[in-house]
């Protein structure tokens, strides 16, 4: 079973997402906020991360993606997401451009885009 976790604050992009790629064989996880990811994070393996930036929420626990980032650079540091996807989908440009970068440089595999449902869509194809 794949195991997908999607840091975004929009509901209907995930819904979206949800109904274009869920199925029997995907878990799909919803983490509106950085802490909440974090935690997510903390406690499960994910064979796909999607990850937006700015999250529209206020408040001091709403936080950001690049709190997320480098957090995962820091589990990363201790054996965790080696065969981990990591996509990028923040209108964010010049966030979107650190975080892939941050990512990239540690060696993980990750996409910067924006149209990353449809790109997921055609790896399931794919196998």
């Amino acid at each position: 079973m794949k195991s997908i976790i999607i840091l975004d604050d929009d509901q209907r992009r995930v819904d979206k997402f949800c109904q274009r790629l869920c199925r029997t064989d995907v878990t799909v996880v919803w983490a509106r906020s950085a802490p909440g990811m974090i935690d997510y994070l903390n406690r499960y393996h994910w064979d796909h991360i999607f990850l937006d930036h700015d999250l529209g929420l206020t408040g001091p626990d709403a936080g950001n993606g690049t709190q997320v980032v480098q957090h995962i650079l820091l589990l990363h540091s201790m054996g965790r997401f080696h065969n981990t996807k990591f996509w990028i989908h923040s209108a964010n440009d010049e966030r979107a451009g650190w975080m892939y970068r941050a990512l990239k440089s540690a060696g993980m595999t990750v996409r910067d885009a924006p149209e990353a449902w449809e790109k997921v869509m055609l790896e399931r194809k794919a196998g």
